[in-house]
Formats: structure tokens, C-alpha cells, sequence
């Protein structure tokens, strides 16, 4: 993936949480099927596991910048799930 792919699958996966700001957060699967308003299908990788890894990188790079957070579950801990943080409202803001 090209670094100008990366960077616009990365704020894309920033902006389907900031459309989700519940406290359940989205899994990889949930961002997954918003990422087709951004143009960003499966179809653009050689498999759906690469897609959903390709996720699974972008998230844990905005979590790395504080953007994104893991949301803490007592029950199916095995479920991962994400939402935006405060710092990644003020940085999508900035952005318009």
C-alpha cells in the first residue's frame, strides 16, 4: 500500500469511529462495512483477511497516536472493539 493509500485508509477507519462515538466502539468488521462510503472495498485487496488485517494495522496505529482507544470488556474479551478519542475528534476537526 502506498504511504498516500495508507494515510487515507488510516483516517477513514478515524472517521467511521468518529460516526460511531458510542461507548460500545466498532469492531473490524463494523469499520469494515463502512469503508465502502470512502471508497475502500474489499475488492482493493487479495483476500477479505487482508482487508481486515489492513484494518486491524490502521487501528492499532491511531491507537499508537492516541486517536483511537480499545474499549475494556468484562464479557467476550475475545471481541475486540475501538472508538475515538478526544485527541482524534480534535485532529478530524482540524482537518475539516
Amino acid at each position: 500500500m502506498s504511504p498516500e493509500l495508507k494515510e487515507l485508509f488510516q483516517t477513514s477507519v478515524l472517521r467511521t469511529l468518529d460516526a460511531n462515538r458510542s461507548r460500545w466502539g466498532l469492531g473490524v468488521a463494523g469499520i469494515a462495512n463502512y469503508l465502502p462510503i470512502f471508497g475502500l472495498t474489499a475488492a482493493k485487496f487479495p483476500s477479505m483477511e487482508a482487508f481486515h488485517a489492513a484494518i486491524a494495522d490502521a487501528v492499532q496505529y491511531l491507537c499508537d497516536k492516541h486517536l483511537a482507544e480499545e474499549v475494556p470488556k468484562v464479557v467476550g474479551a475475545g471481541n475486540r472493539v475501538w472508538r475515538i478519542t478526544p485527541d482524534g475528534i480534535d485532529y478530524l476537526d482540524e482537518r475539516g
